[in-house]
């Protein structure tokens, strides 16, 4: 069995911790990684929702990918919300 990390779970790991994302350089650079948007389309394919935000610097557009936020359910809305409350000091 070998330890070594796929290039998608390295990808997720980086859209995880990541809030800024992640560009084909930064995959390139980073990881080694020459078809992001294939390791993207793996990760799609497997339930993860990654958006594609196209930007534009110095007359060249490109893909970013990030990672959509995961709605709580309502159930733990609340509960954070009463949390941070509390922290607060506020409604008591």
């Amino acid at each position: 069995m070998s330890a070594t990390i796929t290039q998608c779970e390295a990808i997720l790991a980086i859209l995880r911790t990541r809030p800024q994302g992640l560009t084909d350089m930064d995959a390139l650079r980073g990881l080694g990684c020459r078809r992001l948007a294939a390791r993207v389309w793996d990760l799609r394919a497997a339930g993860h929702n990654i958006l594609t935000v196209s930007e534009t610097r110095g007359g060249k557009t490109y893909a970013r990918y990030k990672l959509a936020p995961v709605a709580l359910p309502e159930t733990e809305q609340r509960s954070l919300w009463v949390r941070i409350a509390r922290e607060l000091g506020v409604g008591e």
